[in-house]
């Protein structure tokens, strides 16, 4: 005779061990969280300092590179249209940043009546572009003179050569005169959260007007004055 309270007995013993097992799979304890938070906050902790001299880095490379296509563009305009034209360079009173501006070298145009340009327009002539918040100017390693507006100029002629003032001959530039002047002329950008070592810089080689882009403390990236 077949023992149905025995075979109900069993089944709802298997069913009890097999829910015991299920609970002991199902997730993680506490401790076990606890020490996975505890890792993951130890992780982060090391990795978000270099992650921000990252993207710090990045954003310093970003103005660099913007102030050197800025020039390459005045030295084109220069010398496709035979007139001077020039690249401003500022800190704007105020918001304390820095801007650049290209625009013809003309005495009707005077930098400090340009328009800023909104963020999303970076390649507007003759208006301001910001750069971020945290970009500064170094002017312990940059030999362009600030002018009497606030204004770093650097001006190439119609033939795209650098000089000093916009009628200047590339053979007769004024920048010649004075030793401090002579190329390479720097443009030096720095970053306020890294140090002296990371500083970027837009070079004008040679009178002729070659451009490049630096960086460092050496003598061939971007020195003290």
């Amino acid at each position: 005779m077949i023992n149905f309270n025995l075979i109900q007995h069993k089944y709802l013993n298997w069913i009890r061990i097999s829910n015991r097992r299920n609970d002991d799979n199902a997730g993680f304890s506490l401790l076990e969280l606890m020490a996975v938070v505890l890792i993951i906050g130890i992780l982060s902790a090391i990795a978000a300092p270099s992650w921000l001299g990252f993207i710090n880095n990045q954003r310093l490379g970003s103005a660099q590179d913007e102030v050197y296509r800025a020039m390459r563009i005045a030295q084109s305009n220069a010398k496709a249209k035979r007139e001077a034209w020039q690249v401003s360079v500022r800190t704007e009173a105020g918001t304390e940043k820095v801007q650049w501006a290209i625009h013809q070298a003309i005495p009707t145009i005077k930098p400090t009546d340009l328009s800023v340009a909104s963020e999303s327009d970076r390649s507007s002539l003759s208006a301001w572009h910001s750069f971020d918040s945290q970009i500064e100017i170094d002017p312990g390693a940059t030999n362009v003179e600030l002018n009497a507006d606030g204004v770093y100029p650097l001006i190439f002629n119609y033939n795209g050569c650098a000089v000093g003032q916009r009628t200047e001959e590339c053979t007769e530039s004024s920048l010649d005169d004075d030793p401090t002047k002579i190329p390479p002329l720097k443009l030096t950008f720095s970053h306020k959260k890294l140090g002296d070592n990371t500083r970027k810089c837009v070079r004008v080689e040679t009178v002729l007007g070659s451009i490049r882009a630096a960086q460092g403390v050496n003598q061939e990236g971007c020195p003290p004055n």
